[in-house]
């Protein structure tokens, strides 16, 4: 196992790949039907996992249905281990192991988790699902996710739940009642790298719900996973054939909304691009042709004409792509089982076009964020911007913008706390917010819109928060 991110250091080149399942280290020769490994129920397997010179923090375990893999939701239902990011530190002995645990760490080691598989996941397709938390002995570290296909067969009789464990794990030099030494005890309290203004030094303590007072760790129960998997293993049926191909942007990960059947597509304006395509009926292989050649055949989705990364398991762009011209793009989708075959054609052009990006700020509002969902407190209207915040403790800042918007930086007081790509703009992810706000004492908000065009925006505000307790509270004015 290994880990990806969101954003990054200054000395260390940035990454846009969130959880739950981006897959940093997936083999491409793995795949649902041919997983990383087979484990019984009941069975105790030994995990690695590279250390890369990071220290402290928690690690959630969960086992969640191919199906379900890029569901958060379905990830933290299926949660059912939490530990110590430093269990079982050992060195790597062998070439292999240095080349695959230690290729990058300076001590030459690496950690180990023993996973016990619970007894409520039927056989079926999994991922075994990894996220670090916590990390850095000054919490400089956002939340790292991966994930590995495992397939669950045989063992013991399937249980009706489960109950979430707390495994400090071995020879981590912290006693496992007393926890780990980790900066924050949730996932999604630093999402982003560099954490900076949400995070505090680490200390000791045991991940949410594990400590007293705390609501009793969240059960594993075995029906939705019966349900889920039952439904996985429905044969397949109806005529294989492409419901849609369509425009996909890589970036913004979706396809385009207007396509047709011969669109006409500037590259400027949408620099990394590919094609999609949507099947229906037995389908398990695509093969795409460009202009009568054929370029690729693929088995299993996503298809995309240019196939995906294996590092983040998103779309490749289509670097190569010719212009001006309308080129013959189709795709046939075939059933091996019964050497059925159907295909679709689009014929796109391509063109490049400097259009201005015309970036502009429609308004900044301050939402407020967290459990309770988001909604506007306040717009942003005048130089100097005092918001009331006495019954909010996580707020977020979201801009609305104008224009040929490609990317959006959010700065506080002069550090950098996200770069967003794609709309709603905030600076925070809503369901955590931000929670390390200043009371009565002024910050500055600047954000800086990038445009298609290569061109910037910037916009700035002194903003003040206070807590308005009574008529008798006077709003600290500048000095």
């Amino acid at each position: 196992m290994n880990g990806c991110r969101i954003g990054g250091h200054e000395d260390v080149w940035v990454r846009y790949c969130p959880g739950p399942c981006p897959n940093m280290d997936l083999d491409a020769s793995t795949s649902p039907s041919k997983p990383a490994a087979v484990w019984a129920r009941g069975g105790r397997y030994s995990v690695t996992y590279a250390r890369n010179n990071h220290e402290a923090g928690f690690v959630r375990w969960a086992l969640v249905p191919v199906s379900q893999m890029h569901d958060k939701a379905a990830h933290a239902r299926a949660a059912f281990m939490h530990s110590c990011w430093v269990s079982d530190r050992h060195t790597c002995e062998s070439e292999v192991e240095r080349r695959r645990d230690c290729e990058v760490d300076r001590q030459n080691s690496a950690f180990r988790q023993t996973v016990v598989v619970p007894d409520v996941y039927p056989d079926g397709d999994y991922v075994l699902s990894w996220v670090w938390y916590g990390g850095g002995k000054f919490g400089q570290f956002g939340d790292y996710y991966d994930c590995s296909y495992i397939r669950i067969q045989g063992g013991n009789d399937v249980a009706d739940e489960y109950q979430v464990t707390f495994e400090a794990g071995i020879n981590t030099t912290i006693a496992s009642t007393s926890g780990c030494l980790a900066a924050v005890d949730r996932i999604g309290a630093c999402p982003y790298e560099a954490c900076g203004l949400q995070c505090a030094k680490a200390k000791v303590q045991l991940p949410k719900g594990f400590k007293v007072g705390d609501a009793a760790p969240q059960k594993v129960y075995s029906a939705p996973l019966v349900a889920t998997q039952a439904r996985a293993a429905r044969p397949r049926s109806g005529y294989p054939g492409i419901a849609d191909l369509t425009i996909w942007l890589v970036y913004h990960n979706r396809s385009m909304a207007t396509v047709g059947l011969y669109p006409r597509i500037n590259k400027h304006q949408m620099p990394a691009m590919t094609v999609s395509a949507t099947t229906r009926g037995a389908v398990d292989m695509v093969e795409w042709y460009v202009d009568g050649i054929k370029v690729s055949t693929q088995r299993g989705g996503p298809y995309y004409l240019t196939g995906m990364t294996q590092s983040t398991r998103r779309a490749v762009p289509w670097t190569n792509m010719p212009g001006d011209t309308p080129v013959v793009i189709f795709a046939r989708a075939c059933d091996s089982a019964t050497r059925r075959c159907s295909k679709k054609v689009i014929t796109p052009t391509f063109f490049h076009k400097v259009v201005p990006s015309r970036l502009g700020m429609r308004e900044v509002l301050i939402e407020r964020a967290g459990a309770g969902g988001t909604g506007v407190l306040a717009p942003i209207r005048n130089s100097f911007s005092p918001v009331n915040l006495w019954r909010h403790i996580a707020v977020n800042i979201r801009a609305e913008l104008v224009g040929d918007v490609r990317a959006v930086e959010f700065w506080i007081n002069g550090k950098l706390v996200t770069t967003t790509f794609v709309a709603p703009y905030r600076a925070f992810l809503p369901e955590v917010g931000w929670t390390g706000f200043p009371i009565n004492k002024r910050f500055l908000v600047k954000i800086i819109a990038t445009g298609g065009g290569g061109d910037t925006f910037a916009w700035e505000q002194d903003m003040l928060f206070f807590r308005f307790y009574d008529r008798n509270l006077v709003i600290p004015k500048w000095k």
